[in-house]
C-alpha cells in the first residue's frame, strides 16, 4: 500500500467524539455507547483485507450501532451503503454485483441466500454479521464517498448515488439552517436511516452542529411518538405526509409543547392537512419539503 492510500485509510472523515451527542429511545432498546461498539467497528475495519474505497453495505434497523457502523466504515477509507434490512434474500445478491460491494453488514445473514464466491467467509463484528467476500474486483469508488440508495433499489435493478461525504454534510447543513436548527435542539429520529433525509437532513446535520440527536423507529407508533417528544425533551422532527394525517386524525389537542419545529417531506402534503396542523399546534414551526435535493 502506498504513502496515498495510508492516508485515505487513516483520515477521519467525521469526528468520533461527535458521535457521542447520539442516544436512543426505549422502543429502540439500545444502550450502546460511542466508546463501546464505534471503537470496535474501526478496528474491525482498518485491519480487514479490504482496500480503500471498496463498498461495504450496511442493513441494519434503526439504532445506534447503524450509525457507528456508518462512521466506522467510512473514517476506515471504505464506502457505506445503507439499505433497508428487511431487504429479501434474493435482492442482496443483485445489490452486492450493482454496488461492487466487498462485504456486507446484517444482523442476521444467512449465506445460502445470497450468492458468493466459494472463497466468502461470514464473522461477527459486535452483535452484527458480516459476510466478506473472496477476492472482490478493485474498487470504483475512493475513500470518502457515500452511497445513496434511491427508489429504484425497490425494482430489479439497483440503483444507488455516489455522494462525497462533505457534500451530504454541506446539504444536510443547509437544510438545517433553512428550518433553523440550533446547537440546543433534540432531534428525533422515527424514519428509516437508510434514506436520505433521515440520514443527510437529521443525522448528518444534527451532528455536525453537535445537537443531540435520538434514535427511534420505525416502525411508526403514534402512542410511542408523543410519549418519545415528552419524554425525550425533543424539539425538532421529520415525518412523512401519511404520517401528519394520522396525527391529524388521533391527536385533535395536538403533539406535545415542546415541540418546535416539525418537518414533512417525501410527497405532497395537501392544504387542508397543513391547515389542521396548525390549527392543533399554533407554537409549531411547520416546514414542508419534498425531498433533500428540495429542502437544501
Amino acid at each position: 500500500m502506498n504513502s496515498l492510500v495510508s492516508i485515505e485509510r487513516s483520515r477521519e472523515f467525521f469526528p468520533a467524539d461527535k458521535l457521542l451527542n447520539i442516544s436512543a429511545t426505549s422502543s429502540v432498546g439500545d444502550h450502546c455507547t460511542a466508546t463501546d461498539t464505534y471503537t470496535d467497528y474501526l478496528r474491525f475495519w482498518q485491519t480487514s483485507p479490504l482496500q480503500p474505497g471498496h463498498v461495504v453495505v450496511i442493513a441494519l434497523p434503526n439504532t445506534i450501532d447503524v450509525l457507528h457502523m456508518f462512521f466506522a466504515v467510512l473514517n476506515s477509507g471504505l464506502v457505506p451503503a445503507l439499505i433497508a434490512p428487511t431487504t429479501p434474500a434474493e435482492r442482496f445478491g443483485q445489490i452486492i454485483e450493482d454496488f461492487q460491494a466487498a462485504a456486507l453488514v446484517k444482523s442476521s445473514l444467512r449465506i445460502d441466500g445470497i450468492p458468493h464466491g466459494p472463497g466468502a467467509r461470514a464473522e461477527l463484528i459486535g452483535r452484527w454479521s458480516v459476510l466478506i467476500f473472496d477476492a472482490p474486483r478493485m474498487p470504483s469508488t475512493r475513500p470518502g464517498e457515500v452511497i445513496i440508495t434511491t427508489s429504484g433499489t425497490s425494482a430489479s435493478f439497483s440503483s444507488g448515488c455516489v455522494h462525497r461525504f462533505e457534500s451530504l454534510q454541506a446539504n444536510g447543513l443547509r437544510h438545517a439552517h433553512s428550518i433553523g436548527l440550533r446547537k440546543e435542539d433534540r432531534v428525533l429520529v422515527n424514519l428509516p436511516l437508510y434514506y436520505s433525509t433521515a440520514l443527510v437532513a437529521q443525522a448528518i446535520a444534527t451532528l455536525t452542529l453537535d445537537a443531540q440527536l435520538v434514535i427511534s423507529g420505525p416502525p411508526f407508533l403514534l402512542p410511542q411518538y408523543t410519549r418519545d417528544i415528552a419524554a425525550h425533551r425533543i424539539t425538532v422532527s421529520s415525518l412523512t405526509p401519511v404520517l401528519l394525517r394520522q396525527i391529524n386524525a388521533c391527536e385533535p389537542s395536538g403533539l406535545p409543547p415542546g415541540l418546535r419545529v416539525l418537518s414533512v417531506g417525501g410527497d405532497h402534503v395537501p392544504a387542508e392537512q397543513v391547515q389542521r396542523c396548525l390549527q392543533a399546534n399554533p407554537q409549531l414551526e411547520l416546514y414542508l419539503t419534498y425531498g433533500i435535493t428540495e429542502a437544501g
